[in-house]
């Protein structure tokens, strides 16, 4: 009998321990705890059938995009954050063609995208960093034309 019990009480717990949950993933972002809700919320998407959820592809844009708001968060990206946030929106439109979460915040998280590259960009080109300016105005003007392409 003791030994069915540790076994229920180990796979129960392995269960918990593991389980990535969306609620997790809202309550990280809630929380503004950033980096528990990127590895959370990174998790997630892993798994094969949690990628059609566009939810996930949501908060993924959403935390991805607060984080390269923070230069020490930036170490938590091992890419540009805020093309993959742009990424992660791209994706949710297209699995919700409505953007119902988007739209309940006037999609000010595209807009935030553009704005962030613009201010990168813009910063680089006074600082004489043409490479850099490049690639910001290039980023921004990808997301300006998204914007504008999807009617936003």
């Amino acid at each position: 009998m003791k030994k069915i019990v540790f076994f229920l009480l180990i796979s129960v717990g392995g269960k918990v321990s593991f389980a990535q949950t969306l609620k997790e993933v809202e309550t990280f972002t809630v929380l503004k705890q950033m980096d528990k809700a990127k590895d959370a919320v990174d998790k997630f998407l892993a798994v094969e059938k949690n990628a059609a959820t566009p939810e996930a592809w949501y908060y993924k844009g959403y935390i991805y995009n607060e984080i390269s708001k923070d230069e020490k968060n930036a170490a938590l990206c091992t890419a540009d954050c805020k093309m993959e946030s742009f990424n992660a929106f791209k994706k949710y439109l297209e699995l919700s063609p409505d953007g119902a979460m988007l739209k309940t915040q006037s999609y000010g998280s595209l807009f935030d995208l553009y704005n962030g590259y613009f201010d990168k960009a813009a910063n680089a080109f006074n600082a004489k960093d043409y490479d850099g300016a490049y690639q910001n105005f290039s980023n921004a003007l990808s997301v300006g034309d998204y914007v504008t392409k999807k009617r936003i």
